[in-house]
């Protein structure tokens, strides 16, 4: 293993689980989801008068930063209109700085003081700030509230939302001209469908060139200390030599190092005690191009653009093998 190692856990044991298995993990998570909306209807229920209080409470402290923003903001728009600092009551004008230009008073340099400065444009910037003074629902207010509550081990934000409209409680997010907490919630969901659905469009083009490839991968493992869990690989591709762990993720920013290091090491484990003495590889693959130029380096992964009309597996085992996270 090339790549520094920083995750220190212990495995105590780690085997791949067969079909029959797999079913009944997928099932016991289906039966979960059930049994979560049950769970989650009583105590929602239980915790009614709590509930309907933290969502006039968070509204209100939101509507309270609107207002003293909105009063800070005429404040220093009066002081421009009349051009009198707020601070030493001194006539603001321009002045010309060796680094930039800007409207100040005489005495700005006195720290002392906090004195009223403007930006050399600030009618402009008035306008914009006034525009984006309002009230402020973050996107993840329910999730906050159920935090605020201690109900995350039993309570979603979707079903918090159906709750307070059941009630008539507004969506504050529509309420106040945000795209709706629904909607939000949706555009997750759609998210996590669509990435399946490029899992599959790599499954398919790699399963038509390498015989030995499977996907969904079940692992049942336990670390020292920890209780008995599952982890299932996107796709893991083998030959006599070679066993590479595939990871595909739709964007770069998605990349999650620590959990392809669990993959590795859990890989690696079980090939150890089959005294399999092939060599592994865990590979980022990321299905999107980047949209935008990021300044950070990301961790190496290879764009399935690269890869995708590619049809010798020697040349594409290549670039896995060029390009892995761990080798």
């Amino acid at each position: 293993m090339d790549r520094e190692d920083n995750n220190t856990f212990e495995i105590e044991c780690a085997r791949f689980m067969n079909e029959n298995e797999l079913k009944e993990f997928y099932s016991g998570i289906a039966g979960k989801s059930s049994l979560q909306k049950q769970t989650s209807s009583k105590v929602l229920s239980i915790n009614q008068n709590e509930l309907l209080a933290e969502y006039d409470k968070y509204e209100a402290e939101c509507i309270k930063k609107y207002e003293e923003a909105y009063v800070a903001l005429m404040n220093k728009k009066q002081a421009w209109d009349i051009k009198v600092c707020r601070g030493c009551q001194g006539k603001i004008r321009l002045v010309n700085s060796e680094y930039n230009n800007f409207w100040g008073c005489e005495y700005y340099y006195n720290r002392s003081i906090i004195h009223d400065t403007f930006n050399i444009d600030y009618d402009e910037q008035f306008v914009e700030y006034y525009q984006n003074t309002k009230v402020r629902i973050d996107s993840n207010w329910l999730t906050k509230i159920i935090r605020d509550l201690n109900l995350q081990a039993s309570v979603k934000a979707f079903n918090l939302l159906v709750f307070y409209d059941a009630l008539g409680k507004e969506d504050l997010r529509s309420k106040y001209g945000y795209l709706s907490t629904s909607q939000s919630i949706s555009g997750f969901v759609k998210a996590k469908s669509a990435s399946r659905i490029e899992e599959q469009e790599v499954e398919k083009r790699l399963a038509g060139i390498f015989p030995n490839c499977k996907s969904q991968l079940g692992i049942r493992y336990k670390l020292k200390g920890e209780k008995e869990r599952v982890v299932i690989l996107d796709m893991v591709l083998a030959d006599d030599n070679e066993v590479f762990i595939l990871e595909i993720k739709r964007n770069v920013h998605d990349i999650d190092e620590d959990k392809i290091c669990l993959y590795y090491k859990l890989v690696t484990h079980i090939l150890l005690k089959m005294n399999d003495i092939r060599k592994c590889y865990a590979v980022f693959l990321v299905f999107n191009s980047p949209d935008f130029k990021s300044y950070l380096t990301p961790p190496p992964h290879i764009l399935w653009e690269t890869v995708r009309n590619l049809v010798y597996k020697n040349i594409i085992l290549e670039k896995f093998r060029q390009l892995a996270y761990y080798k």
